[in-house]
């Protein structure tokens, strides 16, 4: 929307005001936040509204929706156009700061931000999350719990010092939100978070539907969150056979559901997971020679959040199981190697199976693009 000569705003009205290009079938490419009213792109008749950063699969999809439509006819409502590409317009202007230590947790919790249309902004610790919350203000923090250099409840609790001599550091003047996110549905977690500050609880990995509940009920009012069709998702993931991995250490179809059916979205996070692993294990066998329980767990705890987003089923279950067993540093120390050998075994052969379940997707993403390019 924002170029020079002519911005984008201008354009629209030039094309719908010429007779022969009234009808065109047009799709906005626009920052996220960007000041226009859903009123303004209803009377534009887009086909489509793409939210930058845009991936290959929604843009395959907008501009296949956009060049079926007869252009003499009316080009079709926003809210028609949003539900066939798999999404609806975002909530214009509201900003999110996401603190996640795990790059992988990050990037996909990222993904579903933008895939909901809001303005995201991350940081990897509690004392960024702080500065960050310090420096700018936003509309609601996802704000994981186990961090380094400060903890999710600890950097909350900086924040509600702030505020009682400060004044709330929401846009809107008010008590700013904190939605703790963290990989232990265990008892007593919710109401240590609610007692350091936090407002609300999500259990990793985030599941779309309930991150939409919390946003709906933590975002300011005149800023409403509208979904994407979960029926869009859901039939886009399913494009395709399902491939087998050969030894089933990823659910395909569950890894596609995650990522909205955005192929190369699934590929980034299998290579993510890739180079995680090799440094995963390296960092195993350290602590495992330095009987380091400590380390050990904080690997594990790491390694559940990512196995979680990558659908990787029974390397979610080990991890849970000695991130369960031994945080509070229970039982001793043999009984943790032994789990740990099982939970490096099951982490190898995770490794091991990427290469043809990447495969598999890539190749849907190259074909995609092939005819895109027809």
């Amino acid at each position: 929307m924002q170029m020079p000569d002519m911005d984008g705003r201008e354009l629209i009205e030039q094309v719908r005001s010429t007779p022969q290009l009234a009808n065109l079938p047009l799709i906005v490419l626009t920052s996220i936040g960007a000041d226009i009213s859903r009123e303004q792109l209803e009377a534009w008749r887009l086909a489509a509204y793409l939210s930058k950063p845009i991936r290959q699969s929604r843009l395959f999809d907008a501009v296949i929706s956009a060049a079926s439509q007869d252009l003499h006819d009316s080009c079709i409502p926003l809210c028609a156009a949003s539900e066939q590409v798999g999404w609806s317009s975002p909530a214009v202007g509201c900003q999110v700061l996401v603190a996640e230590d795990t790059e992988i947790n990050r990037f996909a919790i990222h993904e579903l931000l933008i895939h909901l249309g809001l303005d995201c902004t991350l940081a990897e610790n509690g004392q960024q999350a702080v500065d960050q919350a310090a420096s700018r203000a936003f509309d609601l923090v996802l704000m994981d719990c186990q961090m380094p250099a400060l903890d999710g409840l600890a950097a909350t609790h900086a924040i509600r010092r702030r505020e009682e001599t400060e004044g709330g550091w929401a846009r809107n003047g008010g008590r700013l939100p904190v939605i703790a996110l963290t990989a232990n549905a265990i008892a007593g977690d919710r109401e240590h978070c609610i007692a350091a500050g936090m407002d609300d609880y999500l259990t990793k990995p985030i599941d779309r539907s309930a991150m939409i509940t919390v946003l709906n009920r933590w975002l300011p009012a005149d800023h409403p969150t509208a979904s994407a069709s979960p029926a869009a998702a859901a039939g886009s993931a399913a494009d395709g056979p399902s491939v087998s991995t050969g030894d089933h250490c990823f659910d395909r179809d569950d890894l596609l559901n995650r990522c909205f059916g955005d192929r190369q979205m699934a590929v980034e996070l299998l290579d993510m997971f890739t180079d995680g692993a090799t440094r995963n294990l390296e960092a195993i066998d350290q602590a495992v020679a330095q009987r380091d329980r400590a380390s050990l767990v904080s690997i594990a705890h790491s390694l559940k959040g990512v196995a979680s987003h990558l659908s990787a089923q029974e390397l979610r279950n080990l991890t849970g199981k000695i991130n369960r067993d031994y945080r509070n540093e229970d039982g001793d120390i043999d009984g943790l190697l032994n789990d740990v050998v099982t939970m490096r075994s099951e982490l190898q052969r995770c490794l091991a199976a990427v290469p043809p379940l990447r495969q598999s997707i890539a190749g849907d993403v190259a074909c995609g693009s092939a005819r895109g390019a027809i």
